[in-house]
């Protein structure tokens, strides 16, 4: 079974796992600066607070983050996680220009089975297609 963001870290080899824990560490320490990145995650999610990120990072940073599970309360544990999991997996594969990070050869490496998925494209490219788009 692929990984992926809703999983917790436990579930990666050590030295995936640590890539993310060396970020988790990076992204705490900018927290207080008002990031960018930060600034887009509260703008994205309704009610998203500092205070829970914090935690969340604490959390990834230490491996000690939770799985992320849909519930029907209006609490749902460990979404934070969540977020920045997929957050840190973004900036590991595809590199961040905020912080003039350029991805890491390791996370692409073994997280290239979920990035040819995203990136896959669905027709045959030696085909011609004509645009239909009426702007």
């Amino acid at each position: 079974m692929t990984w992926n963001p809703d999983k917790p870290l436990k579930e990666l080899p050590e030295h995936i796992r640590q890539l993310f824990t060396e970020d988790a560490r990076h992204l705490l320490n900018e927290l207080n600066s008002n990031p960018p990145w930060y600034r887009i995650l509260h703008n994205s999610y309704s009610h998203f607070r500092r205070d829970r990120s914090l935690k969340a990072l604490e959390r990834i940073a230490e491996s000690n983050d939770g799985k992320f599970v849909t519930s029907i309360s209006k609490y749902v544990p460990f979404k934070y996680h969540a977020v920045y999991r997929d957050l840190i997996l973004e900036r590991l594969t595809q590199g961040c220009k905020d912080d003039s990070l350029p991805p890491n050869k390791k996370a692409v490496t073994y997280f290239k089975d979920i990035l040819s998925k995203e990136v896959e494209i669905p027709y045959d490219k030696d085909e011609d297609y004509e645009d239909k788009v009426p702007f």
